[in-house]
């Protein structure tokens, strides 16, 4: 009797595995267009971000002139919030809308304590 009881939640526990990793594998991974326009932006504004700290950690340890590197940073997201300004218009998403309104309210952070 325990042998029949561990053998149906070793069964019951094999299935539940299976149908999380179909799961994540084939419906929670695909991402819309607007979902991978988003994560763009938001890859090249964090990707801009890091570049402009690295600069600035360069100019505090040596000294070195790295206004340009800051500059070409801060060019970067300039532009990325206007394409995500833009693209916001269109979205119909509120998820999107959403995650797209915090993206901007970090940009238009980053670039306010910039200027």
């Amino acid at each position: 009797m325990k042998e029949a009881n561990i053998k149906k939640i070793v069964l019951l526990v094999i299935v539940v595995v299976v149908g999380y990793l179909a799961y994540t594998q084939f419906i929670s991974k695909t991402a819309s267009k607007d979902e991978q326009e988003l994560k763009r932006m938001d890859a090249g504004f964090r990707s801009a971000l890091t570049r402009y700290q690295a600069a600035n950690r360069t100019l505090g340890v040596s000294g070195l002139d790295t206004t340009s590197e800051m500059e070409d940073a801060i060019g970067a997201v300039t532009k990325l919030k206007e394409e995500l300004t833009a693209w916001k218009q269109k979205l119909t998403d509120k998820k999107l809308i959403v995650k797209a309104d915090q993206l901007d309210a970090r940009m238009e952070t980053f670039l306010k304590n910039r200027s």
